[in-house]
């Protein structure tokens, strides 16, 4: 997916189960969805222009996210 930069558009989403966003070449950020509130397990791969801060201040501002990998680097416990 070229054209998703970011998260914007998911602002009514309140909880997940199991979110994957993999594959977007031009992801900058995880902004977009600041009503959520559980997100069970997050895996974030192969986005080349997402960086880790990004990923950070994400997890950061879900309150309940007990599994987040980012790339290879997994707490999935």
């Amino acid at each position: 997916m070229d054209g998703l930069t970011s998260l914007e558009g998911l602002g009514g989403l309140l909880q997940v189960e199991s979110m994957l966003v993999a594959g977007c070449d031009g992801l900058t950020s995880l902004a977009g969805a600041p009503a959520l509130t559980h997100v069970n397990s997050l895996t974030v791969t192969g986005n080349p222009q997402l960086l880790q801060g990004a990923f950070e201040t994400f997890v950061a501002a879900v309150p309940s996210l007990p599994n987040a990998c980012f790339n290879a680097a997994c707490d999935c416990g």
